[in-house]
Formats: C-alpha cells, sequence, structure tokens
C-alpha cells in the first residue's frame, strides 16, 4: 500500500552511465548534504554501462572520503546483469528494465528513483514528496504523441483504455517515489501476461511502453481512481535537451528554483553545452546557495568531458 503509515527509510536508486559521471558525483554530494542519512536505508548506483567496473572505480575515487562515511557505508554499486537480463536490449531500453526490476532489491517500502542529472539544492526530507498522505506527483493532459504509449500501455494489462485515465497520466520523467510491492506487483502481472523474458511488454506493444506508463496503468489497475499519489506543485525543475527552448523561460526555471521551496533541480548533460553564461551563472549561484561550497568547482560538474 502507499498510503503513508510512518516515516520509514526509504531506498536512492540512481541510474547512471559514464556520460553523467561527473553529474552522478554531484547528485551523491547532493544526497550527503541536504538529505538526511538517517532516513535511506541504501543508495543504490546502477551503473548502465559498458564497462561498469571502470565506472565503479571513478565513483570510488571521487566520493570515498568525500562523501561521509555514513553514507558511504550506504552505496552499493550495481551493475545491470545483477538486476535483470538486459541482453537483446541497450540504452533507454535497459535503462527502463532496471528502473522496474531493481525493486525485487529494495528492502524498503518506496524507492526515490533517481537519473544523474537529479539534484537536491535545499534542504529535503522524505516528507517533502508526500501531500495528505499519498505520494506528490503531476497529473497532466496526454498529448497526442505519448497517447500510443499510454494506450498500449493500458492495453497491456487489460485495463480499458476508453476511461478517464486514458486522457490524463503521470509523468515518466524522475524523480519519482516509487511504491515497492506495487513495482513487483506490476512485473508480475507482466510475466503473467506476456512472458518471463524481461522486454516482453516493449516487444508485444511494438515498442510503444514505458516503463512509467505501464506503472500508471498498473495503479490504475489496482486502485482506480484512489490511486495512492495526488497532483501538487512540482518537486523538480528539469532543463531537458532542448525544452525549454526560450533562453528566459530556463533562466526563470532556475531561478524560481533558487526563490521557491523545491527541493530538486535537474539538467539534462546534453543540454550543458547549450547553457548561456547567464544560466551558467543562475545554476552556479542555485548550487552555491546550499549544495557547494565556495572553494568547490561547480564548473566540474558540468563538464561532458570525463576521465574513468
Amino acid at each position: 500500500m502507499g498510503y503513508i503509515d510512518d516515516m520509514s527509510p526509504i531506498t536512492i536508486v540512481s541510474v547512471t552511465f559514464s556520460g553523467d559521471a561527473r553529474l552522478s558525483v554531484l547528485q551523491a554530494l547532493s544526497v550527503d548534504r541536504l538529505f538526511p542519512v538517517d532516513e535511506i536505508d541504501e543508495y543504490l548506483l546502477v551503473l548502465n554501462d559498458p564497462d561498469p567496473a571502470a565506472l565503479e572505480s571513478f565513483f570510488r575515487r571521487h566520493l570515498a572520503g568525500r562523501v561521509s562515511p555514513e553514507l558511504w557505508a550506504k552505496i552499493r554499486f550495481l551493475a545491470p546483469s545483477d538486476i535483470v537480463d538486459t541482453s537483446g536490449t541497450r540504452g533507454q531500453r535497459s535503462q527502463q528494465l532496471v528502473k522496474l526490476h531493481v525493486s525485487r532489491l529494495v528492502r524498503t517500502e518506496h524507492y526515490l528513483l533517481l537519473d544523474a542529472k537529479n539534484m537536491f539544492v535545499r534542504p529535503t526530507t522524505i516528507d517533502d514528496f508526500w501531500l495528505g498522505g499519498r505520494i506528490r506527483t503531476q497529473v497532466k493532459p496526454v498529448t497526442s504523441y505519448w497517447l500510443p504509449y499510454v494506450t498500449a500501455s493500458l492495453d497491456i494489462l487489460g485495463v480499458p483504455s476508453d476511461g478517464a485515465w486514458a486522457d490524463t497520466s503521470m509523468p515518466t520523467i524522475t524523480p519519482y517515489l516509487m511504491i515497492t510491492s506495487d513495482v513487483r506487483g506490476l512485473l508480475e502481472d507482466l510475466s503473467d501476461r506476456v512472458g518471463d523474458a524481461p522486454a516482453a511488454a516493449w516487444e508485444v506493444s511494438h515498442g510503444k511502453a514505458t516503463e512509467f506508463y505501464l506503472y500508471y496503468a498498473y495503479l490504475v489497475k489496482i486502485y482506480g481512481e484512489e490511486v495512492p499519489y495526488v497532483h501538487s506543485t512540482p518537486v523538480c525543475h528539469t532543463l531537458f535537451t532542448t525544452w525549454p527552448q526560450e533562453h528566459d523561460k530556463a533562466l526563470e526555471m532556475i531561478q524560481a528554483t533558487s526563490t521557491g521551496d523545491l527541493p530538486m533541480f535537474g539538467v539534462h548533460r546534453a543540454r550543458l553545452p547549450q547553457l548561456s553564461r547567464v544560466q551558467t551563472g543562475a545554476l552556479h549561484a542555485l548550487w552555491g546557495e546550499h549544495l557547494l561550497a565556495k572553494w568547490e568547482d561547480a564548473n566540474w560538474f558540468l563538464q561532458p568531458e570525463y576521465t574513468l
């Protein structure tokens, strides 16, 4: 059950790869400095990379001794093969499989699913992800582009796709507080319907499914209109690769995060080279409020180059 009963520890799961290595270091620092470590059972870093051993070595060099001993003891490095068979898949598809199947390794009732682009930017607790006993989310109309994905996800699970739930949906982006038992329930349902092959749901839908729409479809199936999530103001603003395109809009998002109460901010690695000098300065200022010390080089985290 996803409804809140007590503030038991959660698991943080972050899926990353070598191209996101520096952003992942910043994320780990943000977890250590701005989220209560005693509210975390484990911090799972999933190394979705052709060379997970080299990536783990990179993180050990840049995090050991820099994050607190308390958080370091809770970090567990995982390769995708530790979680699920991703053979025959790559990139986004393998990442989607990992985000669901990792639930089988999670020991807590909920796990906070992150991508490397997500950073805590101010002191935050798990309370900030709940509202009125339900998990905060954004419920928005489904666009014409995503409608086939929502419909396919509902169809796979035998949920009528002509209901009101096909017109609106929860997001397909992180951060996402997942209900562990419901993700496991989704995987069991999928296994019963399409077989044990991890990627079968994508095969039967001809690729028209996503991990988050499948999760949404399962919640609708189990809870109907009483899903344990509630629409609220966002918990994170994110600069994606090409959205928002307007310079002033992107700058406004950074500044609104600084002056508001959002716990997190996100920036996609592919957006980094596109940042203007003004936007970069605003991002440095945001990170400098609570996350980074004055002597720490914010530019290091913005460099797309990496050395494993």
